[in-house]
């Protein structure tokens, strides 16, 4: 079972909020795909799925590589660094 930073069980597709998003994870990125990616983890985010031991796969917006391409985004985080926004159960 995976539970917020509340107490609440967490289910994919549900949204959550991370409590404090890492200025250093999207660090490596150009400063349009940092903005993105930043700007989107201080969003409600949707739960992709479940992975063990507590940790949540959280679906981020694609952003556009070096060559032009579309790249999807996620991050895994752990389920007690997050609040559950809305649950789709």
């Amino acid at each position: 079972m995976h539970l917020d930073s509340s107490g609440f069980e967490i289910s994919e597709g549900d949204l959550v909020q991370i409590i404090e998003p890492d200025k250093e994870w999207f660090n490596y990125l150009d400063t349009d795909s940092y903005s993105a990616l930043q700007k989107a983890c201080n969003q409600p985010v949707k739960v992709d799925y479940l992975d063990d031991d507590g940790w949540l796969s959280l679906t981020l917006p694609a952003t556009i590589a070096e060559d032009g391409d579309y790249v999807g985004n996620s991050i895994n985080v752990l389920s007690i660094d997050v609040v559950l926004v809305k649950s789709t159960c």
